[in-house]
């Protein structure tokens, strides 16, 4: 999980992500490009969130932007995809709050966990999410929200064997 030389993903910062996504823009001209808005970028205000989202969008020529998480998270969804930015959502595992959340470990193995992650999966898509990458589940539950969602998902970790092509 180190990216860069760093411990872990929370020390990477806008200006690292821009100058990452320009250069894959430039390597992959026909590919659908998604840069993940790093740790801080997207949990302060509004004007704060919406001025590194814009930057890193346009200046990276991206397809769209990932965020991680879920909660208030959603509101920065209906945001970005308000202002015109497709997002990509990204529930389970997740690596910016992993040191938060106990480690690097599958998540949904509970009912109620696998209960509220497709809840918070519904609340991304209603949101404007264009896609959906659920990390480190259960494979059962990989392939049921396969089946739930119309939606384009990448489903990794425990799941791989259900992983969608997007």
């Amino acid at each position: 999980m180190v990216v860069l030389g760093y411990e872990t993903t929370a020390a990477v910062t806008v200006d690292d992500m821009i100058h990452h996504g320009k250069a894959v823009r430039r390597g992959a001209k026909e590919t659908f490009v998604v840069v993940d808005m790093p740790f801080g970028s997207y949990h302060g205000s509004e004007d704060r969130t919406l001025e590194a989202a814009v930057r890193i969008f346009q200046e990276t020529g991206a397809n769209a932007l990932k965020l991680e998480g879920s909660g208030k998270v959603i509101d920065t969804i209906r945001l970005l995809t308000s202002t015109g930015i497709p997002v990509v959502a990204h529930l389970g595992l997740l690596p910016q709050s992993a040191a938060v959340e106990g480690g690097y470990k599958v998540q949904g193995k509970t009912a109620a966990a696998a209960e509220q992650l497709i809840r918070d999966a519904v609340a991304c898509e209603a949101a404007g999410a264009c896609m959906i990458v659920l990390e480190c589940i259960p494979y059962q539950l990989g392939s049921k929200c396969q089946k739930r969602f119309p939606f384009r998902q990448s489903v990794s970790g425990q799941a791989l064997k259900q992983t969608a092509k997007c």
